[in-house]
């Protein structure tokens, strides 16, 4: 008697699988996989945020081993994206307030250009001079350096030497009785804030970071230490090439190059899309991507302290004297993260992010060190 074989599709050949079974474990591996790939990445970030809280606690001992040592620790100097040199990038902030800071309105681009002015309230200075005023809590509004935008100036500083291509202000003596009593002291004539006595104008150079860290540290091992979590970097070499120029250059300043880039200078092409650790620099040149914004890697001149993403350390002080020192976390912005889209919807001085933006502060790594 003869066998007649059932050999529809839906039954299982022996040995094999249906369609619909294939397609099942085929996406229970994508799921696993994903999860996977998932958990990878937490636990780099995890252990990368560990490693970088290591590096801010080899910094703090090694700030109190040296104002201990030394009767007093270096200053925090201008971060080279942030610098007072004319031609500076972009910053916000209110003007107009009364002596006892009430009042004032957002000036949405405070002045670039012209010579800064710092150790006198904004309130001390007499009309337009007042956006030449930097004040602490001035945001900086420069879409082109989305690591640093929305960040108050006051935490924008860095450990190392001043540099002439970074910093160039005039420092006006703060106000006392009566000059409290009158709308406008500084007229704008500089007739008592000579050059000679006020203007701030260092002619450190990129090499001059070493020296700076050496007199922090010296004597101890923090080098050393940072140096085995791979914290310390020099640019290997300082070549004009290679330097940014952002955002314009000024007669008559030290025009030499904020930071260094190994994407190089313009005409050199970088990216056409922003990712962490790039700023804008210009327009792409060539390519398919000839006319977009072009993004740029970039680091400090010279020797500087980074942390486990290698995105640099902030240094600075708060207002009651205590040592600050803050790292931008693993999306390497310190206030709004761009999000998908990677294009800052967010106005700079907003409370809440705009468009796909997300809040960048969340990530961020901070130690303080009260003095």
């Amino acid at each position: 008697m003869s066998r007649i074989c059932n050999t529809s599709a839906g039954r299982r050949h022996d040995g094999g699988f249906t369609l619909i079974e294939l397609l099942v474990v085929i996406a229970i591996m994508a799921t696993l996989s994903a999860l996977v790939l998932v958990g990878a990445t937490q636990l780099g970030i995890g252990s990368k945020k560990r490693k970088t809280e290591t590096i801010l606690a080899i910094l703090r001992q090694g700030i109190e081993l040296g104002a201990a040592s030394k009767g007093s620790t270096v200053s925090s100097v201008e971060h080279p994206l942030a610098g007072s040199r004319p031609g500076r990038l972009l910053f916000a902030g209110q003007r107009g307030r009364a002596a006892d800071g009430s009042g004032g309105s957002w000036v949405a681009a405070l002045d670039a250009s012209g010579e800064g002015l710092v150790g006198a309230p904004e309130w001390f200075v007499q009309g337009s001079d007042r956006n030449r005023v930097l004040m602490p809590d001035d945001t900086f509004a420069d879409t082109r350096v989305p690591m640093l935008f929305g960040a108050r100036r006051e935490l924008l500083g860095i450990i190392g030497a001043e540099m002439g291509a970074v910093t160039r202000y005039r420092r006006l003596s703060p106000p006392k009785p009566p000059e409290l009593l009158l709308p406008a002291p500084y007229d704008g004539t500089n007739a008592r804030y000579s050059d000679a006595l006020c203007l701030v104008k260092p002619a450190g150079v990129a090499l001059d970071n070493k020296r700076a860290l050496d007199y922090l540290f010296g004597g101890s091992s923090v080098i050393s230490e940072l140096s085995g979590l791979k914290a310390v970097y020099t640019p290997p070499d300082d070549d004009a090439t290679k330097r940014l120029y952002p955002p314009t250059t000024i007669a008559s300043t030290d025009n030499g190059g904020r930071v260094w880039s190994p994407d190089g200078g313009d005409p050199a092409d970088g990216k056409s899309f922003w990712e962490a650790g790039r700023i804008q620099e210009g327009l792409m040149n060539s390519g398919p991507d000839a006319g977009q914004p072009d993004w740029k890697l970039y680091k400090l001149r010279g020797l500087g302290i980074y942390d486990a993403w290698n995105r640099e350390i902030l240094f600075s002080y708060s207002s009651s004297g205590a040592v600050r020192l803050l790292s931008a976390g693993y999306d390497g912005v310190l206030r709004w993260n761009p999000g998908q889209n990677r294009v800052l919807d967010t106005a700079a001085n907003a409370t809440a992010a705009g468009g796909d933006d997300k809040d960048g502060e969340r990530d961020n790594i901070r130690q303080e060190v009260a003095q």
